[in-house]
């Protein structure tokens, strides 16, 4: 499962143990909500009259699915403190191989964790979602 995520340039699972699960893909492609602009409903007309000289758009907020595993108990916690220290320092590079897309997006919360291994001598894992803002939600940025 290597190989399918970077994070900042680096291999999401290699070097934080992170395994983005099923919903992953459907989530980074779903587009974003259109801002409501200009409008003006007039009483004696039917539909809207709308100003579409400006096309701008919500940020998307983001739930991302993840598995973060480590090999034992320090692996585990090491890796559990590096992706605390990547998401709550500045926007992250969120580069999808399978999609060949890269996105910026920024830390909201860690949702609660479903299910936890959480093993003295052996691996230990967590299963949770990230919230992350997409304040770029039209921009395709390529992987570099």
């Amino acid at each position: 499962m290597n190989g399918k995520f970077q994070i900042n340039g680096a291999d999401a699972y290699t070097l934080y143990g992170v395994l983005f699960l099923e919903g992953t893909l459907k989530e980074l492609i779903r587009l974003p909500r259109r801002k409501e602009g200009y409008a003006r409903n007039w009483p004696d007309e039917n539909g809207t009259e709308r100003d579409l000289s400006v096309n701008a758009f919500e940020s998307r907020e983001l739930t991302l699915p993840l598995l973060l595993i480590g090999s034992s108990r320090t692996d585990f916690n090491n890796k559990m403190a590096a992706l605390e220290n990547i998401l709550t320092d500045d926007e992250i590079i969120l580069d999808s191989i399978d999609l060949n897309r890269r996105f910026k997006l920024l830390y909201r919360q860690m949702n609660e964790i479903t299910d936890l291994q959480y093993h003295p001598s052996g691996d230990c894992f967590a299963v949770f979602s990230l919230e992350m803002y997409d304040d770029y939600p039209t921009e395709k940025f390529d992987i570099v």
